[in-house]
């Protein structure tokens, strides 16, 4: 109990200092209005020159990024483990210190307008978060759909039988009694809740069924047929309907063009498309 203690009184410690040491990044908050400003953006993304890392003191994760996309374009990241492509979506949402050029959304520098530049983008990581409450606080943490809109959500991920089933809207949302492949499609109904303009997908179907992948595609491709879509992808099922394909090795852009035009030519991508090809293979 003792030594329960500890590491409780430690963690509370760690949160007191994280609290008051660290800066905040809310630059373009207003505490008068007590809301953030309201920045219009179409979903165009530009890479300027962008190194970045966890800190000042470390050495790069990205090195010298020069990327664009324009508006609706479906954008698919591909790389070795550890190449950088999760860090290129942190880069984008200000999770990482940039080092070095700019990132901009609509041509608004995210450094300058972060926070409210965040509120048109819409994430799905390999791992969703879930919080303690009712499954309509999840769908809507702040409480701004009608009970219209979220129902229509949850009936286009096909999971409105099974939210029925459980109670309701209105009942607490447990996670564990979901599969993983439910909770996946639960975040992807949260992101129908409110649309945004830009949709990051962090692995969100490398850990889903074939079946539940499918079908999440297909909701992306018909639901966010004009949205900005970045995905890291770890299968290539479906990298044919992408647009283009951004290849990260070791931190550095070093492919980024039409999937087709990639594997035509001797491409570091078609050689990690052909590797996952036999390795599939050998595992069928």
């Amino acid at each position: 109990m003792w030594t329960m203690v500890e590491i409780s009184i430690g963690a509370v410690s760690r949160v007191r200092n994280f609290v008051q040491d660290t800066p905040s990044n809310k630059r373009d908050f207003n505490p008068e209005s007590g809301r953030l400003p309201d920045v219009a953006c179409n979903g165009a993304i530009d890479f300027e020159d962008v190194s970045a890392g966890h800190s000042f003191n470390e050495a790069p994760i990205l090195k010298d990024i020069t990327l664009s996309i324009k508006p609706g374009q479906k954008i698919a990241v591909c790389g070795p483990s550890g190449s950088g492509k999760t860090s290129l979506i942190m880069a984008l949402l200000g999770m990482v210190e940039i080092k070095q050029g700019r990132v901009l959304l609509d041509g608004n520098d995210l450094s300058s307008e972060r926070q409210a530049l965040r509120g048109n983008i819409n994430v799905i990581p390999q791992d969703p978060l879930f919080l303690p409450g009712t499954a309509r606080f999840n769908l809507d943490p702040h409480q701004r759909a009608s009970d219209e809109k979220i129902a229509d959500a949850v009936k286009a991920v096909g999971l409105w039988s099974r939210f029925c089933a459980k109670g309701g809207l209105d009942a607490d949302f447990v996670p564990s009694d979901w599969s993983v492949g439910q909770k996946q499609l639960f975040a992807l109904a949260r992101t129908l809740v409110h649309k945004a303009p830009i949709l990051l997908l962090d692995e969100a179907t490398s850990s889903v069924d074939w079946e539940t992948e499918t079908i999440m595609q297909d909701i992306i491709d018909r639901e966010f047929a004009s949205q900005t879509v970045i995905a890291v992808c770890h299968r290539f099922r479906f990298i044919d309907r992408f647009d283009r394909v951004a290849v990260i090795q070791q931190g550095e852009l070093v492919e980024y063009d039409e999937p087709t035009a990639l594997l035509e030519r001797d491409t570091q991508f078609r050689r990690l498309f052909r590797a996952l090809q036999e390795s599939s293979a050998i595992g069928a």
